[in-house]
């Protein structure tokens, strides 16, 4: 069974048995069967389904430094992507000595990728345990 994309109705047109059987009853029963099919994977937190259209991972790593103006953490995505993803990050702001500092994910692979904090200027700062979280998103 397959997937037929849906008819579209028009004002006055009348919808036979066989348009329904075909257009709803056939895709729900094909949904029905996806779903079943991926039922384990999905109950079980599996990371190896592979019809999904977009698969998200998201994290966090607490980052400490002593009188810096840059540092960088290593993430690993704990799940192998397709293709790699895009990926953002954003620093959970500890106060003054992480304020107006930036991350930015670099070297981003299918399976982790580098993140970068950095001063907006050359000035030198202390992290103690400063939250750094990212998301990482594919869509085929």
């Amino acid at each position: 069974m397959a997937w037929t994309a849906p008819m579209t109705a028009i004002p006055g047109d009348v919808f036979t048995a066989a348009q329904f059987n075909t257009h709803v009853r056939d895709n729900l029963n094909y949904l029905k069967t996806q779903t079943d099919t991926n039922a384990s994977d999905i109950s079980t937190g599996n990371t190896n389904i592979t019809n999904l259209t977009n698969w998200t991972r998201r994290g966090s790593q607490n980052v400490t430094f002593t009188n810096q103006n840059a540092a960088s953490l290593s993430v690993t995505f704990g799940f192998t992507f397709p293709a790699a993803p895009v990926v953002s990050s954003n620093i959970q702001h500890g106060g003054t000595e992480s304020a107006r500092w930036t991350s930015k994910a670099y070297n981003v692979t299918t399976t982790g990728c580098d993140i970068v904090v950095s001063a907006p200027t050359a000035t030198n700062s202390s992290w103690v345990a400063i939250p750094v979280t990212w998301i990482a998103v594919y869509r085929p």
